[in-house]
């Protein structure tokens, strides 16, 4: 039943968006709000990959800190119990991507690199989903870690740059700390052309890609921190 829960949500988000966005094909040079709309969906699309992989592991390691605090103690190596949760997390979010990726994109016949798209919802679940062990493992309780998501996904939502323009100080930050920036810029690079929306900052896709790639990295550190600092798992 969880399972079923957990690629229930990933076909429930791709069929909503393909309900509220139709179909593209036919639709260039026609549609006036095209671009804008095709901007829109892929950054929901992004956003949802991302908040399903964190939602996904936020309560993995804090749920059983008992436990581990326990075969720690009797020299379970934590890495080795780390690899364990990725291993897992990564196969449902990949799963999960996958599915929702290719039911929406294709049902709405995105124009551009269906490759390159789903290799950025990919590494944005990989992020999210690292992103949701980063807080589990440092979470004191399970109530806490829950209530963290949405202090980290509603930044990722609000300085992404596509609600509204940035800059100054939420541009810093947006460059700085917030990934579905990067991967919404990957995923607008995937698009042809004739359907890209000028924003006066386009960085590559190998930039954003590697810019993504360090978040990850950060959210990876602070859950082996976590998971090391055996203090944080004793009541």
């Amino acid at each position: 039943m969880a399972l079923a829960a957990l690629f229930g949500q990933a076909l429930l988000v791709a069929f909503l968006l393909c309900v509220v966005f139709g179909r593209f094909e036919g639709t260039a040079g026609i549609d006036p709000a095209r671009p804008v709309r095709l901007r829109n969906l892929l950054f929901l699309t992004g956003v949802s990959c991302f908040w399903l992989g964190c939602n996904n592991s936020v309560k993995e390691i804090v749920k059983e800190r008992r436990i581990y605090q326990q075969e720690r103690d009797n020299s379970l190596i934590p890495e080795a119990y780390l690899f364990s949760k990725l291993f897992v997390l990564f196969m449902i979010g990949i799963l999960q991507t996958l599915m929702l990726g290719t039911v929406e994109l294709q049902s709405c016949e995105m124009p551009g690199s269906f490759t390159g798209q789903i290799a950025v919802l990919l590494i944005l679940s990989t992020a999210g989903t690292l992103l949701g062990l980063g807080i589990s493992a440092n979470a004191r309780s399970e109530e806490f870690a829950v209530a963290l998501v949405p202090i980290v996904v509603i930044p990722q939502i609000i300085l992404a740059g596509v609600v509204t323009s940035l800059d100054g100080i939420s541009n810093l930050l947006a460059k700085f700390a917030i990934t579905v920036f990067w991967g919404q810029h990957a995923l607008e690079n995937s698009l042809p052309e004739v359907d890209s929306i000028e924003t006066g900052f386009a960085p590559k896709s190998l930039t954003c890609f590697a810019v993504i790639l360090l978040h990850a990295f950060a959210y990876l550190l602070a859950c082996w921190r976590g998971i090391r600092t055996t203090h944080s798992f004793r009541n």
